[in-house]
């Protein structure tokens, strides 16, 4: 026969056999949602250095990047396409590519984003060329001064 004192031991023992089980069911589900969350990342985080690695290698004679344009891009893990862009700051041309990320939204805490820098001589042509032509309008313009001063006895 049962004690009352051994039902309540049995009773204690079970439910804590259960909160130690239910323990470790949510401690190993909460492993593997990270455990697949972490692999999502890294599979979006690939397409993404695939394309900036890609794209960067994809530049003019003088270093300025060839713009991806009007061609879609690959998805990321989630199924959106990645975004391209590109800045430009003096002699320096960034192109970025970015996956969204599970939420869809541009620009959150969720992105996965690459960039590269390219250094550049665009600008410095017409740069040069604009300079070139100042300085040779100056010495012509000087040019004429020294030789009127000549002509008037040097004064």
């Amino acid at each position: 026969m049962i004690t009352k004192s051994q039902t309540k031991g049995l009773f204690w023992g079970l439910l804590s056999f259960l909160f130690v089980g239910f323990t470790m069911n949510l401690l190993i589900e909460t492993h593997n949602a990270n455990k697949k969350a972490r692999a999502e990342r890294a599979a979006s985080a690939a397409v993404v250095l695939r394309w900036v690695e890609k794209l960067d290698s994809m530049t003019t004679d003088a270093g300025v990047y060839v713009h991806w344009v009007g061609e879609e891009t690959e998805p990321d893990f989630w199924g959106n396409d990645i975004l391209v862009t590109y800045s430009k700051g003096g002699s320096v041309e960034i192109v970025s590519v970015r996956s969204m990320g599970p939420d869809g939204v541009s620009h959150t805490g969720d992105d996965i984003w690459s960039e590269r820098k390219a250094i550049n001589m665009s600008g410095f042509g017409s740069g040069l060329q604009e300079g070139l032509g100042k300085t040779a309008e100056n010495i012509v313009i000087g040019i004429k001064n020294g030789l009127k001063k000549d002509k008037n006895g040097g004064s």
